[in-house]
């Protein structure tokens, strides 16, 4: 092709409208999330868009996991020893911890659900100590360490409902492989509910701690540091498979494991198809929510 002054034409593609090869339908240019407010929800998630403004290498990633690990070993621990020694010096109190390891408990005592309560929440605070400190050496600020962003009110309520159907149809199916194999495992709500009694104390104090304060420390470190570094390194399909993996192992419970890892992996897509770690935060509080109310509801009908 040529122009009237005889020199050859040359046609330069448009950016937002790249050529189709022979064949081929027109293809649409990659889509970016906005600059400010919410991003539109897409399922597969927005490829080559990082997550975070400043992701870790994975072997930094990996070696938050193993302090996540080490804390949640030394907690434990902790509270074993603690509660060795408040056995062996109380018989009323060996009666009450022997009960608790075998059923659960309508009568925890007050000092045993507050002192619950307290380890939980230390172990998280621990847990997400450096953060703010990598943030901030990294000149950004939490929420943009971490990915919270803004997320329409209507795409959280669907996902929710999606993410907590999906998980409790997860935990069914694993229970009744376990059932087959008869094996008994209690769930993680169920332990909650041992951990925390059913007195109204323990049922608020239970309800904090897993649908609020579990929700945004989990997800902060494993969707919004984890999950989001290691998609930069080696895209999105390893990222959800490993985070999840690491977030089941986290819960130091193998029996429980497999659908931790599993709901771990639900959330990873929600937080990359939404752009926002508040999405996954509400899934995980609602699945949560919604875990322990059937396990209590469960206790009362025995």
């Amino acid at each position: 092709m040529s122009d009237s002054t005889g020199t050859p034409a040359v046609e330069v593609p448009s950016e937002s409208a790249p050529q189709a090869g022979p064949g081929l339908a027109p293809q649409p240019g990659p889509q970016q999330p906005p600059e400010h407010g919410p991003a539109p929800l897409r399922w597969r998630g927005y490829p080559g868009v990082p997550l975070t403004s400043s992701p870790l290498t994975p072997g930094w990633a990996f070696g938050y996991f193993l302090y996540a690990v080490l804390v949640n070993v030394g907690v434990a621990l902790v509270g074993v020893a603690i509660a060795v020694v408040v056995a062996l010096a109380s018989p009323s109190a060996r009666q009450t911890l022997m009960g608790l390891a075998s059923t659960t408990s309508q009568s925890t005592p007050l000092a045993l659900t507050v002192a619950a309560g307290i380890m939980i929440l230390v172990a998280y605070l621990i847990i997400l100590a450096p953060l703010p400190f990598i943030a901030r050496h990294r000149k950004v600020t939490y929420a943009q360490f971490v990915g919270m962003r803004p997320v329409r009110i209507g795409a959280v309520v669907g996902l929710a409902a999606a993410v907590t159907f999906a998980g409790l149809v997860i935990s069914v199916a694993y229970s009744g492989v376990l059932s087959v194999l008869r094996v008994h495992a209690a769930g993680n709500a169920e332990q909650i509910v041992k951990i925390f009694g059913s007195s109204p104390l323990g049922v608020v104090m239970a309800f904090v701690a897993v649908a609020v304060v579990a929700p945004i420390a989990e997800e902060s470190a494993f969707r919004g540091v984890i999950f989001s570094s290691l998609r930069e390194a080696w895209g999105e399909g390893w990222a959800i498979v490993v985070s999840g993996v690491l977030f089941g192992i986290i819960h130091l419970d193998p029996l429980v494991m497999i659908p931790t890892a599993l709901l771990g992996m639900l959330l990873a897509r929600v937080y990359s198809s939404s752009r926002s770690l508040w999405a996954s935060i509400a899934c995980h509080g609602t699945y949560n929510a919604v875990s322990l109310a059937l396990a209590l509801l469960a206790l009362r009908a025995r």
